[in-house]
C-alpha cells in the first residue's frame, strides 16, 4: 500500500482513469492492487479486486504498470460504477502439521 510515499511490496494503490477516449476531463479513481509471487514461476501476479482485472510482470513496477493498463482497458469497455471501498485485511491461520 502507498503510505506516505512508501510502497509495501505486497499491496499497492494505483490510479486508474475512467472515460478513456473521452474528450471530457477524466475523473481519477484510487483502486487496489494486490501483487504476489506466482507459485509456479518467477513472475509476479497483479490483481485488482474492484474490477477483477489480473495480469503479471517480472518486477513489481512492471506488474503494477501492466495492471494499470489492464484496468484502463477494462474501463474503456465497462463503466466505472460507484461501489463500496474494497477492504484489504490480513489474518493468521495455524499451519497443519506435516
Amino acid at each position: 500500500m502507498l503510505i506516505g510515499g512508501h510502497r509495501d511490496p505486497a499491496v499497492g494503490l494505483i490510479d486508474a482513469r475512467a472515460g478513456i477516449g473521452d474528450c471530457r476531463p477524466q475523473q481519477r479513481m484510487n483502486l487496489t492492487a494486490i501483487i504476489y509471487p506466482d507459485s509456479k514461476s518467477d513472475w509476479l501476479v497483479a490483481h485488482n479486486p474492484e474490477t477483477g482485472t489480473t495480469t503479471q510482470g517480472k518486477t513489481f513496477d512492471e506488474a503494477l504498470a501492466n495492471l494499470r493498463e489492464a484496468t484502463d482497458l477494462y474501463f474503456s469497455e465497462f463503466s466505472a460504477k460507484s461501489r463500496d471501498r474494497t477492504i484489504v485485511a490480513t489474518f493468521e491461520v495455524a499451519e497443519a502439521p506435516r
